[in-house]
C-alpha cells in the first residue's frame, strides 16, 4: 500500500509540496482538507449525530489501497465519542466524495478511528440482522462461564418470556457517606448543592424506580449499596424446627457483630444450618418479632448448597414464595422483596428444599430492614442509615472479602477503596475466572458463582453552564485493559454497545418527553474503575450535572426520574436481548383512569384503562393484576385478570383498597394509584371521592439576575411516594460565588439538616384516608380518579356528596412546549362539578392552592366564582395551617407542616367569598385569614385550603368530616 504522510488540515497545503505525491494524491489531500474544514467541524457533526464532539475531529492519514479504487481515511480518535451508525458512515462518505473529482466518484471509501474500522463501532442492536452481528462481543455460552440461570424466582401469575428472566444485573448509585481518613470524619463524597447531593440524588432514581422496573421484568438485581431504606434492622440467626439439622463447624456463616464492625467479615463470625438428604418436611422457621409497623426488605443468607430451596415469606398481606438456587450467591445477603409487617406480630420465613432428597440444603440468617450503619472507622460509626453510606461498607456487611474488594489500600483510603472496590465486588459475585483482580487468603475470593450479565453505575457530573443551558448525559466504558477482552475472551467492545444503547435511550426519551434541547455528550473510552474493573460488559452513566441548576431542575422532578429509570431499563433490555438472541417486550406503563363503584347488589366493581406508551410500541398490556387490601391490612399477592375490569361479588363491611398493574410477557408495570371503596350495611347514602391530586414536581426554581436556585419555602414540590435526595434548603443563590471545596461549594450551597431523612410525597392513597373518616360517619364511599371523573356519566341516583381531594395539585409548566400540567380548574372539570350540583350532590373541595389556581386561566374566573363561590385572597397565607371553625372557635384542627405521615404541607392560600350566598366558614388559627368558604346554592359547596389528609390524627379528620357532613345533611336548598 502507498501511505500518504500524516497531516493536520489546519495547516496550509504548501506543507505537502515538498513531497512527491503525484497528481492523484494531491487531489485526495485537497478533498480531505475541505472535508475536514466543512464536514468534520463540530457544528456539522452535531446536526447529523446530535452530539458535539469534545474537540475538532481531524484526518490523521490517507491510505491508498493496493487495489484500484480503494481509499482509507483514518480520523482522529475523538470521532469515537459519537454514536456510530450506518447513517453517519454514509453521511461522511457522501460529504467526502463531494470534494473528489468526477473520475474518483466510484472509489470505495473506508473510515477508521481509534484503531478500528468505523463500522465496527455500530452496536449489534443496530445491525438489524443477526448474521451481521460481531460474534466476539457476544457472551460465551459454554465452557468456563457459569450457566445462565435465575438465582431467585418469585412465583409468577403469568408467563415471563420476553423480559429479563434469567438475567442478573449488578448496579449502584454513585457515591455515598464515607469516612475521610485524612480529615478523620464522615462526609459526603460530593458537595451539597441545590438542596441535594450526588450521593443521594442518584439513589432517588435507582432505588424507587430502576430496581423495581428491572425486577418486574424478571431480573435479579444486585446492589453494591444498601437498597433498603427502612431505618430499623431486625436479624434472626437461629431457627425453630432445627433439631434434626446440623451446624457448621467452621466460622463460615453470618453472626451479628456484638459491637460496631471494624475489619470483620460478619459472614465469617458465625455458623449455618445444613441438612443432608433434606425432605420438604424438613423445614426451618425463622421467627422475628416486629417492633414497628412498616415495610421491610426481606434479605436471606445461606451457605453453598447442592440445589434449590423454597423460601416462604409470611407477611401482613399473605404468603409469598420464592425459589432460590443455593449453588450461587452463598455467603451474602440475597434480597427477596419488600413486605408489610405489623407491630406486635411475628414475621415468619420458612425454608425447605424444592424437592425431596435434596443432597445438601443450607440456611444461615434472615434480615428485615436496612438499619443504620454499623462500621466503625477510628471509633466513629457513620450516624447515617446504611442506604446512605458508600458501597465500601455495604460490601463489608454483605460478606465480600476484605483485601480483594472493600479494603484495597489496607484501610488507609476509604474514598479510593469505595470506587475501585465496586468493580471488584462485581467480580466477586461472578467468581471463577471472572473473580477479583486481587485475591486474599480467604476461601471466598473465588466468588459466588452468580452469572452477572452486566454492571451499571449511575452518576451525575460537575459543570456549570450559563442561563438555561443543559450539560447533559455522558456515557463511559472501557476496552483498554486485559487486551480488550474479558477473562472468557468476550470482546470488551460489548461495553461500548451497552453504553451506547443506554445513553441513546436516555437522550432520545428525554428529548421526546421532557426537554427538546437535552445535550448528548460523548461515548468516552476511559479507564474509570467502575467501567474498567468489572469482568462483564459495564458502563458508567453521568446522567447530568449536579452543579448546573438547569440539569438539577430535571433531576429533582419525579416525572423525570421515572422517565430516565425506564430509559435505562429499556437500554439494558435491548442490550441483553441481542446478547442472548431473544425477542423482547417492554413492560407496560401503570394503568390509568381508575374508578370503583358499588353495584345495586353491593358488589364492588373496579375498572381502569391501559396507558399508551408513545415511546415504546411493544409496551402493551396483555393482562392485569389487581392487588387488594381490606381495612388496614397489607396488600395481597394479586389476582390476574384479562380485561380492564374486576368484580368483587360479596364484600364485607369495611374498606377495600385496590391498585392495578399492567402485564405482558416482558414484565409487570409499576403500580397504579390507589382507589378505595367503603361499605356499611346501615346506610345507603354514598359519597364519591374524586382524587384530583396527581401532581409530582420539583421545588420552585427561579432565575433572576442575582439569585438563581430552588426555593422550597415557596413550594417544596411533591415527591413520588418517598423523597430520598433532600439535604436541606439552598442557602447560596448568587451565581458568582466560587467553589472552594465540598464544605464551601459556592453557588448552590445547601444546608444539611434534612439529609438521609426520607420524607413522604404523593403516596397516591389519600382516598382511603378520607374514606376512613367518611365511613366512620356512617356513609358509603367510592373513588374516581381525576381522569375518570372528567369523562364519566352522572349516576342514575345522585351521590349525597362529592369529596374532591386536590391536595397539593397546582399548575406546573412543562419544558416541552411550555404547557401547563396538573391544572386544577379546567372548563371540563368545572362543568362536571356543575352537573353534579344540579343533580343534587353537595361538594367538598379541599386543597392548598384553591385560590391561586383561579389565576392560571382568567377565562375561567367567572365560572369558578359562579360554580364554587370563591375567589383568591392571598397565597402563602400561613406557615402552620391549623384551622378553627366559626361555629367553634376554641377547638382548632391541627395540621403539621412536616410529618412522617403525609407530604410536606405547602403554605396554603386564603380565600374570599365571591357570591352573595357565600361566607367564611373556617379561619387559620395563626392569623385569622379565611381558610374555608361555604357557598349555598341548591346544594352546599364547601372549599377548604387545609387538606384534610394533613391533619395530625385520624380522630381530628373524622371530627372535621362530622362537622362538614352535618352542614350538608342539615342544609335546605336555597330558593331561586
Amino acid at each position: 500500500m502507498k501511505l500518504v504522510p500524516f497531516f493536520v488540515l489546519t495547516l496550509i497545503a504548501a506543507l505537502f509540496s515538498q513531497t512527491i505525491l503525484g497528481q492523484e494524491s494531491e487531489e485526495f489531500i485537497d478533498a480531505a482538507h475541505r472535508f475536514e474544514m466543512y464536514y468534520l467541524a463540530k457544528d456539522s457533526l452535531k446536526l447529523h449525530a446530535s452530539i458535539n464532539p469534545r474537540n475538532k475531529i481531524t484526518v490523521k492519514k490517507i491510505i491508498l489501497g493496493n487495489k484500484k479504487h480503494n481509499l482509507e481515511l483514518e480520523l482522529s480518535d475523538n470521532l469515537c465519542d459519537l454514536p456510530i451508525r450506518d447513517s453517519l458512515i454514509v453521511y461522511l462518505t457522501n460529504k467526502f466524495k463531494q470534494y473528489l473529482p468526477e473520475s474518483y466518484q466510484d472509489y470505495n471509501i473506508t473510515f477508521f478511528a481509534g484503531g478500528r474500522e468505523l463500522s465496527e463501532y455500530i452496536p449489534n442492536y443496530y445491525r438489524l440482522k443477526e448474521k451481521n452481528y460481531d460474534k466476539e462481543r457476544l457472551p460465551v455460552r459454554h465452557g468456563t462461564r457459569p450457566e445462565r440461570k435465575l438465582v431467585i424466582q418469585k412465583q409468577q401469575k403469568y408467563l415471563l418470556k420476553n423480559g429479563l428472566q434469567n438475567a442478573n444485573i449488578a448496579l449502584w448509585s454513585s457515591h455515598g457517606w464515607y469516612y475521610n481518613n485524612v480529615r478523620d470524619r464522615w462526609e459526603w463524597q460530593r458537595s451539597r448543592l441545590f438542596t441535594t447531593a450526588e450521593d443521594l440524588l442518584t439513589t432517588s432514581i435507582v432505588v424507587p424506580y430502576l430496581i423495581p422496573m428491572l425486577e418486574n421484568a424478571g431480573a435479579n438485581v444486585w446492589s453494591a449499596r444498601e437498597r433498603d431504606y427502612t431505618p430499623t434492622m431486625l436479624i434472626a440467626d437461629s431457627c425453630q424446627n432445627a433439631e434434626t439439622w446440623s451446624i457448621s463447624a467452621q466460622r463460615t456463616g453470618f453472626a451479628t457483630p456484638k459491637r460496631a464492625m471494624t475489619n470483620e467479615n460478619p459472614f465469617q463470625l458465625g455458623s449455618y444450618y445444613y441438612k443432608e438428604n433434606a425432605r420438604k418436611s424438613d423445614s426451618l422457621v425463622y421467627a422475628i418479632p416486629i417492633t414497628h409497623s412498616n415495610e421491610y426488605g426481606v434479605h436471606i443468607s445461606y451457605a453453598k448448597g447442592s440445589g434449590k430451596a423454597i423460601y416462604k415469606v409470611y407477611h401482613a398481606g399473605g404468603i409469598t414464595q420464592y425459589t432460590v438456587d443455593q449453588t450461587m450467591a452463598y455467603g451474602t445477603w440475597v434480597d427477596l422483596g419488600r413486605f408489610r409487617f405489623e407491630a406486635k406480630t411475628t414475621a415468619y420465613i420458612v425454608v425447605q428444599p424444592e424437592r425431596n432428597g435434596e443432597r445438601i440444603l443450607t440456611a444461615d440468617a434472615v434480615r428485615l430492614g436496612g438499619g443504620m450503619g454499623n462500621v466503625s472507622r477510628n471509633g466513629q460509626t457513620s450516624g447515617k442509615p446504611r442506604w446512605a453510606e458508600a458501597a465500601r461498607y455495604h460490601e463489608q456487611f454483605s460478606g465480600a472479602p476484605k483485601a480483594s474488594v472493600w479494603s484495597l489500600h489496607n484501610d488507609s483510603n476509604d474514598y479510593t477503596d469505595d470506587y475501585q472496590g465496586r468493580g471488584e465486588w462485581v467480580n466477586w459475585l461472578l467468581g471463577g475466572i471472572f473473580g477479583p483482580t486481587i485475591t486474599d487468603s480467604t476461601s471466598l475470593y473465588k466468588g459466588l458463582n452468580i452469572p452477572i450479565d452486566l454492571a451499571f453505575a449511575l452518576h451525575t457530573d460537575s459543570g456549570l453552564f450559563p442561563k438555561d443551558s443543559i450539560v447533559g448525559t455522558l456515557a463511559i466504558y472501557s476496552d483498554q485493559t486485559q487486551d480488550g477482552r474479558f477473562p472468557d475472551q468476550q470482546s470488551k467492545i460489548a461495553s461500548r454497545d451497552l453504553a451506547d444503547l443506554i445513553q441513546t435511550q436516555v437522550v432520545n426519551d428525554t428529548r421526546a418527553q421532557y426537554r427538546k434541547n437535552w445535550t448528548r455528550r460523548g461515548l468516552w473510552n476511559a479507564k474509570y474503575s467502575e467501567a474498567a474493573r468489572p469482568n462483564v460488559p459495564s458502563m458508567l452513566l453521568e446522567l447530568l450535572s449536579h452543579q448546573n441548576p438547569a440539569d438539577v431542575e430535571a433531576a429533582l422532578d419525579p416525572n423525570y426520574r421515572f422517565l430516565v429509570a425506564r430509559s435505562i431499563y429499556k437500554g439494558m433490555l435491548r442490550f441483553l436481548s441481542v446478547q442472548h438472541t431473544a425477542e423482547y417486550l417492554v413492560q407496560p406503563l401503570p394503568p390509568q383512569a381508575l374508578a370503583t363503584q358499588l353495584t345495586k347488589n353491593k358488589a364492588i366493581r373496579i375498572h381502569w384503562e391501559a396507558t399508551t406508551d408513545s415511546l415504546e410500541p411493544t409496551a402493551k398490556p396483555e393482562f392485569y393484576i389487581v392487588y387488594q387490601s381490606y381495612n388496614d391490612q397489607a396488600y395481597d399477592n394479586g389476582t390476574l385478570v384479562k380485561n380492564s375490569e374486576y368484580l368483587l361479588p360479596s364484600p364485607k363491611s369495611g374498606i377495600y383498597n385496590f391498585r392495578v398493574a399492567a402485564v405482558n410477557s416482558g414484565g409487570e408495570s409499576l403500580l397504579s394509584d390507589e382507589v378505595s371503596v367503603g361499605f356499611t350495611p346501615y346506610n345507603d347514602q354514598e359519597i364519591l371521592i374524586v382524587n384530583t391530586f396527581e401532581r409530582l414536581a420539583a421545588p420552585t426554581f427561579l432565575r433572576g439576575n442575582k439569585q438563581i436556585g430552588f426555593f422550597r419555602t415557596i413550594d417544596p414540590g411533591v415527591a413520588d411516594n418517598t423523597e430520598l435526595s433532600t439535604v436541606g434548603e439552598q442557602k447560596t443563590y448568587n451565581p458568582n460565588v466560587p467553589f472552594t471545596d465540598n464544605d464551601s461549594p459556592g453557588f448552590g450551597a445547601s444546608y444539611s439538616d434534612l439529609e438521609a431523612q426520607p420524607t413522604l410525597g404523593n403516596t397516591h392513597n389519600y382516598a382511603q384516608i378520607h374514606g376512613k373518616s367518611i365511613l366512620a360517619n356512617g356513609y358509603n364511599f367510592t373513588t374516581y380518579s381525576r381522569q375518570y371523573f372528567d369523562k364519566a356519566n352522572l349516576p342514575d341516583t345522585p351521590y349525597f356528596a362529592i369529596d374532591i381531594l386536590a391536595g397539593a395539585q397546582k399548575s406546573t409548566e412543562t419544558k416541552i412546549n411550555k404547557q401547563l400540567k396538573y391544572q386544577l380548574y379546567t372548563a371540563r372539570f368545572l362543568r362536571k362539578i356543575s352537573e353534579y350540583t344540579q343533580q343534587g350532590s353537595h361538594i367538598l373541595l379541599t386543597g392548598s392552592y384553591l385560590g391561586s389556581e383561579t389565576l392560571c386561566d382568567t377565562s375561567l374566573t367567572s365560572s369558578i366564582q359562579e360554580i364554587l363561590g370563591l375567589k383568591f385572597h392571598a397565597d402563602h397565607a400561613v406557615k402552620k395551617p391549623d384551622i378553627y371553625l366559626l361555629t367553634n372557635r376554641t377547638a382548632p384542627y391541627r395540621a403539621s407542616l412536616r410529618s412522617p405521615e403525609h407530604y410536606l404541607t405547602p403554605s396554603p392560600d386564603a380565600l374570599a367569598p365571591a357570591a352573595a350566598t357565600a361566607k367564611v366558614w373556617a379561619r387559620y388559627a395563626e392569623n385569622n385569614f379565611s381558610a374555608a368558604i361555604l357557598y349555598s346554592t341548591n346544594v352546599q359547596i364547601l372549599s377548604l385550603t387545609t387538606p384534610i389528609e394533613t391533619l395530625d390524627t385520624e380522630a381530628e379528620r373524622t371530627a372535621l368530616f362530622n362537622q362538614i357532613l352535618g352542614v350538608f345533611a342539615n342544609s335546605e336548598p336555597n330558593k331561586p
